[in-house]
């Protein structure tokens, strides 16, 4: 046991955890340590090309300690047997391998009814539009379908639409839904009927349509609890009911931004706060209003209420994201206009780098170091007096900015900076 520790060390082995291994698999005391570490590093020198590292290995071993001991040629046959079969569906080592080291009983099960598994859901749920590529993308994000047996699968699908089936939530739908909610496959369809039909029982002003709409479109919220979306709903609507927030103003977001039910309160209370800031502030103004109100208005907190209810997304942006509108606002000295709000990230993003480089050579992305504890002085001494900046203070401002990830990436201005479309 010793000698199996001391030559994985570096690689994350300590004695208590294959300790633990060995007294789940007590073979293991009874093989020659030669063997157990020939067999972990054949396994992963074999595999190294396609990204898998002993270090992760180990730990896959350490959950399933049957690995230590099995034959290195037995286990690569298991996996490349899968992966061979499945390459003209897509299937790659690398996502594979990142499967099997989530549910390592992958690497040891039989291949043959891994292949069985799949085949009989796509088979199953062929009429329906399931096909091979899509079934194990599925599996590759939840890789316990792999290894479920297909009638459970089948019966907890078939199950789930049943109960649905009047509200239009048909197979094929919610085949597609578990592209990206796996868990409406394997978890207990009871479990799942009961997370929407509570909902439903807490809001009576809510339409059953409405609700249904909203969690095909952001399937994750079958599988939460109705107390926790019900917790949710009332604490933001709670926080700002002063400021005339109502149940129904909530929901009316909520069904153009599902979204919003998966965040925590916290998060969309902090939020909604922020934006009001930026507003009293005067980042932004209102369509009805040419300049914005003295801070604390409290007509302009119900103002900005209702705003959101009709740009939800807004509330679900990360707060970098909205801190950005606030730095765009003040350097460029661009008008307090509702697009400071509405326009994406990556427009934004743009804009301010190319107001801020005029000629500079700036390094790239890749080469900017992890966040600096002088980021937020360079931040706000900028903010502070944006119209004596140097060519060196826009240089550091901007790196200060990318390492606190207000920029996400950027170019040479020439070429405008590359950034995820995305707008959170």
């Amino acid at each position: 046991m010793q000698a199996v520790v001391a030559h994985f060390r570096n690689h994350g082995l300590g004695l208590n955890a294959y300790a633990s291994a060995a007294s789940k698999q007590p073979t293991l005391t009874l093989q020659r340590p030669e063997t157990l570490i020939h067999n972990i590093e054949q396994v992963t020198a074999h595999f190294a090309k396609h990204g898998l590292r002993l270090s992760d290995y180990i730990k896959a071993a350490l959950k399933q300690p049957q690995l230590f001991g099995q034959r290195p040629i037995t286990i690569i046959a298991n996996v490349e047997t899968v992966v061979t079969l499945f390459t003209a569906e897509g299937l790659v080592y690398r996502d594979y391998l990142r499967a099997c080291l989530r549910q390592p009983q992958l690497f040891y099960q039989q291949p043959a009814t891994i292949i069985g598994n799949v085949q009989q859901m796509v088979t199953r749920f062929a009429e329906e539009g399931l096909l091979a590529p899509h079934y194990l993308s599925t599996a590759l994000r939840q890789p316990t379908l792999f290894v479920q047996a297909p009638g459970t699968l089948i019966g907890n699908l078939e199950t789930l639409a049943r109960h649905f089936a009047a509200d239009g939530l048909s197979i094929p739908r919610l085949l597609a839904a578990a592209q990206k909610n796996p868990s409406l496959l394997y978890q207990s369809p009871k479990t799942l009927i009961e997370n929407v039909e509570a909902v439903l029982r807490h809001f009576p002003i809510i339409r059953r349509a409405d609700y249904l709409s909203a969690v095909m479109r952001q399937p994750s919220l079958f599988s939460t609890r109705a107390d926790t979306i019900a917790s949710r709903v009332d604490a933001v609507v709670a926080s700002f009911a002063s400021d005339r927030l109502t149940h129904a103003l909530y929901f009316k977001a909520i069904w153009k931004q599902p979204q919003l039910l998966t965040q925590s309160a916290s998060t969309v209370v902090r939020h909604i706060q922020l934006i009001m800031t930026l507003h009293e502030d005067g980042v932004f103004a209102l369509p009805s209003r040419s300049q914005p109100h003295a801070a604390g208005h409290a007509g302009d907190r119900v103002a900005v209420i209702r705003f959101l209810i009709t740009y939800p997304k807004l509330m679900c942006l990360q707060d970098q994201n909205l801190e950005l509108r606030r730095i765009f606002k003040v350097l460029t000295g661009a008008k307090a206009e509702l697009g400071i709000m509405t326009r994406s990230r990556r427009d934004i993003e743009i804009d301010l780098v190319h107001f801020l480089c005029d000629g500079l050579r700036l390094p790239r992305l890749h080469s900017i170091d992890d966040p600096a504890t002088e980021d937020r002085g360079v931040i706000d001494a900028a903010l502070a007096c944006p119209q004596n900046l140097s060519a060196a203070d826009r240089e550091r401002l901007l790196v200060s900015l990318v390492r606190q990830k207000y920029l996400r990436s950027f170019q040479e201005p020439d070429s405008g900076p590359q950034s995820n479309s995305s707008s959170t």
